[in-house]
């Protein structure tokens, strides 16, 4: 029998599963009535790292609010590291790949918007 661990966080949203026990998938982009855009594929040993990256978009998502307002990169590092997850070189970090996979972008130098 496998035993799994969830969290409910109100106005947190996502999917996840795991296919033939070997692979984790995660969407980072869940919008209502619609296929999501693509999945995050990883073998589970690097599961740790798509957490945070999850973590980093569910934190983004709730400074952005219901508005989708743009967050400055300063909030954004200042709230990964208050988690205690983050340092703030990871914070940076995980700005860039956000952008690089697609979930956020710098609408103007140092503000930042959902993709």
């Amino acid at each position: 029998m496998k035993l799994v661990e969830l969290r409910h966080l109100d106005e947190v949203k996502g999917n996840f599963g795991m296919h033939d026990g070997k692979y984790y998938r995660a969407d980072a982009a869940v919008i209502e009535g619609k296929l999501p855009p693509y999945l995050i594929i990883m073998p589970k040993t690097e599961i740790e790292l798509d957490r945070k990256l999850k973590l980093f978009i569910d934190i983004f998502r709730a400074l952005a609010g219901e508005n989708r307002d743009d967050v400055s990169k300063e909030t954004l590092i200042l709230e990964l590291v208050n988690t205690g997850k983050y340092t703030e070189q990871e914070a940076l970090v995980y700005i860039k790949q956000a952008q690089q996979y697609g979930f956020i972008f710098e609408r103007k130098i140092g503000m930042y918007a959902i993709a």
